[in-house]
């Protein structure tokens, strides 16, 4: 599933940590990777996550350094050996004009955004 971000907004990932038994698990370290569109070629950014809790990272990846377009993502561990542990595709769009909030989206222990029951995405307070 594709979510929109609009040019110059922020995007904020969150992931918590899980071991196989569904309890939080603590990385050495994780790191986002993006890939965006800028001119005729593909900019690869990779972002240092920072540690919020002892399970959950969190990186903020801003859309201005991105030309319009789709925007493959994923999230790693460092002390796991089969990369990625989440992926995706976020695309950014123009927008009607200016804000000076962020769109902050949620990710679940899975890699996957967050919905409501009725298939909004969640977003951060």
């Amino acid at each position: 599933m594709t979510t929109n971000v609009v040019q110059g907004f922020a995007a904020e990932f969150i992931a918590d940590f899980r071991d196989t038994t569904g309890e939080p698990a603590i990385p050495s370290g994780a790191t986002l990777s993006l890939t965006y569109p800028s001119g005729v070629s593909k900019i690869v950014q990779t972002l240092t996550m920072a540690q919020q809790q002892p399970y959950r990272f969190v990186a903020t990846w801003y859309s201005a350094v991105s030309d319009l377009g789709l925007v493959p993502w994923s999230v790693s561990v460092s002390s796991v050996s089969s990369s990625p542990q989440a992926q995706g595709t976020i695309r950014v769009i123009k927008g009607a004009g200016t804000s000076s909030t962020s769109p902050t989206f949620l990710l679940g222990p899975d890699g996957k955004y967050l919905t409501d029951a009725t298939g909004n995405y969640l977003l951060a307070p």
